[in-house]
C-alpha cells in the first residue's frame, strides 16, 4: 500500500513536471503569436486565426529536448527544485474537478436538446448546404454537412452549433417569427460554415487545454482571441460562398444584438454571444472593409491553415522523446548494487534475455567476472528497464545470479498486480 502511494506521487509529480515545461513553452510561441499578429496589418482573419492555433501543439512538448538543451535546461532545473508530489497532487486535483465540469455541462445540455423541436423543413438547409460544397471535389464534406439537425428554442438565445460526430444548430423561435428567409439563410449559413470548417473540435481542444493549463493567464487569452478570429473567418466566408451583401449581414448581426438575452454553451460556436457587444463593432467594421475572396482562395487558406497546423504538430513529434523506450540492454551489478561499467559487445555475448529469461554463456559471464575483478556469491541484472526520458524512468526486471552456479537465477520481480499497473503507469504518462 505504501509502495503504490509513493509511485501515486512520482505520477503526479512526474505528470506536473511535464505540465510545467509545456506551460513555460507556451510563452515563447504566445509572443509568436503575437508578432504575427502585429505583423498582419491588413487584417486577414485567416492568418490570425492560424496563428492562435498554434497554442494547441505546445500542449505535447511535455517531453521535448529542448528541456535537455542548454538553451532549456535553466528552465527544467528551476521546475525540478519547486515541483513536488504535495502541488501536483493539488494542480491535477483542480483539474480532474474542472473537467468533471466540464463532462456535466456537456451531459446537462444533451438532456436539454431532447426538449427541444427539431425543424422539419430541411430543403432551405439542403439550398445551403449545396452553395457551401458546390466546389467540392469528394462528397464526405457534402455528406457530413446533410447530417446538420436543425433545433429550435422558445429562449431567446443566440444561433449557435455544436457537435463534432452528430453536429447540430439550435435557433431561436424568433429567428423563424420574426426574420424572413433572407436574414435567417445568413444565420443558418454562419453556423454551417462552423461546422464545416472543424471550428467546433478546435473550441472544444481549447476547452480541455484551458483544463489542463488552468493557472496558466495565456491560455484565456489565447481562447478568446481565437474565439474573435473564428467569428470574423467566419464572416467572411458566409459573404465569399453565399454572395451575401456586406449590409445585409451586418443588419443580422444588429438585429440579433437587438434582442438577445441569453448565452451561449461552451464548446459551441455561436453566431453571437451575449459577452460579445465589445466585438460588434469590430466584426461589422471588418465585414465592410475585408477583402472579398474567391471560393478558390478560401479553399487554399484553409488548406494552408491545415497544412501549418500539420506541420506544427510533426514539428512537436520530432522533437521529442518517445513516450517511453524499453531498455533491451542488460547491466550488471556487483553483490553490494555497485553498477559494472562493462561493454554491451560484451554484455550482449554472455548474456541473453528470451521470453522474459535469463540465459547465460558461462565462458563469456565467467571471463566478464575474472576481468573486472566482480567478486561475492551474487550479481545482479537489470533488464527491460522503461526510461521516460534520461534519468527518469522505472519497472523493468531485476534477476540475481550465483556466481557459482550460473543455472541459479532468482528473478527479483514480484508478478503482482500492482507491479503491473506500475509498469502500466509508466507507459501511459
Amino acid at each position: 500500500m505504501k509502495t503504490t502511494i509513493e509511485f501515486m506521487g512520482f505520477i503526479m509529480c512526474y505528470g506536473f513536471i511535464k505540465c510545467c515545461n509545456t506551460m513555460v513553452l507556451s510563452v515563447p510561441v504566445f509572443m509568436i503569436i503575437l508578432i504575427i499578429r502585429c505583423c498582419n496589418k491588413k487584417r486577414n482573419a485567416a492568418i490570425n486565426y492560424a496563428a492562435v492555433l498554434l497554442m494547441l501543439p505546445v500542449a505535447f512538448t511535455g517531453m521535448s529536448k529542448l528541456f535537455y538543451t542548454k538553451c532549456m535546461v535553466w528552465a527544467n532545473q528551476l521546475i525540478l527544485g519547486n515541483v513536488n508530489a504535495v502541488n501536483g497532487t493539488i494542480y491535477f486535483t483542480v483539474a480532474f474537478i474542472l473537467f468533471l465540469h466540464f463532462m456535466i455541462g456537456i451531459f446537462k445540455w444533451k438532456h436539454e436538446r431532447k426538449n427541444l423541436y427539431e425543424w422539419q423543413d430541411k430543403g432551405e438547409l439542403l439550398d445551403i448546404i449545396s452553395k457551401l460544397c458546390e466546389s467540392d471535389i469528394f462528397p464526405v464534406s457534402r455528406n457530413y454537412m446533410k447530417r446538420v439537425a436543425v433545433y429550435i428554442t422558445e429562449e431567446d438565445k443566440s444561433p449557435f452549433s455544436g457537435g463534432v460526430i452528430r453536429p447540430y444548430i439550435v435557433l431561436p423561435e424568433k429567428v423563424f417569427t420574426e426574420w424572413g428567409k433572407r436574414e435567417r439563410s445568413v444565420v443558418l449559413a454562419h453556423e454551417l460554415i462552423h461546422i464545416r470548417s472543424g471550428h467546433i473540435l478546435w473550441l472544444n481542444a481549447f476547452s480541455l487545454l484551458r483544463i489542463y493549463w488552468w493557472c496558466n493567464p495565456l491560455i484565456y487569452i489565447c481562447e478568446r482571441m481565437y474565439r474573435e478570429d473564428m467569428e470574423l473567418c467566419c464572416d467572411e466566408k458566409v459573404i465569399c460562398y453565399t454572395g451575401t451583401k456586406r449590409e445585409i449581414y451586418s443588419t443580422a448581426l444588429l438585429n440579433m444584438a437587438h434582442f438577445l438575452s441569453g448565452g451561449t454553451k461552451s464548446g459551441v460556436a455561436g453566431f453571437f454571444r451575449k459577452s460579445d457587444f465589445s466585438v460588434l463593432k469590430k466584426r461589422i467594421i471588418h465585414i465592410g472593409s475585408c477583402r472579398r475572396y474567391g471560393v478558390n482562395i478560401m479553399r487554399r487558406q484553409s488548406a494552408a491553415v491545415m497544412l501549418g497546423l500539420i506541420l506544427a504538430i510533426a514539428s512537436v513529434l520530432l522533437c521529442s522523446y518517445p513516450r517511453y523506450t524499453v531498455i533491451r540492454d542488460v547491466s550488471l551489478y556487483d553483490g553490494s548494487l555497485k553498477y559494472q561499467d562493462i561493454s554491451k559487445r560484451e554484455m550482449k555475448q554472455a548474456v541473453t534475455v528470451k521470453d522474459g529469461k535469463v540465459l547465460i554463456n558461462e565462458n563469456a559471464f565467467r571471463k566478464i567476472l575474472d576481468d573486472y575483478g566482480i567478486e561475492g556469491q551474487h550479481v545482479y541484472m537489470a533488464y527491460d528497464n522503461i526510461m521516460k526520458i534520461p534519468g527518469v524512468g522505472g519497472g523493468g526486471e531485476a534477476a540475481m545470479v550465483n556466481t557459482e552456479d550460473f543455472s541459479d537465477v532468482f528473478y527479483l520481480r514480484a508478478d503482482t498486480l500492482g507491479n503491473d499497473i506500475m509498469i502500466f503507469l509508466l507507459k501511459l504518462i
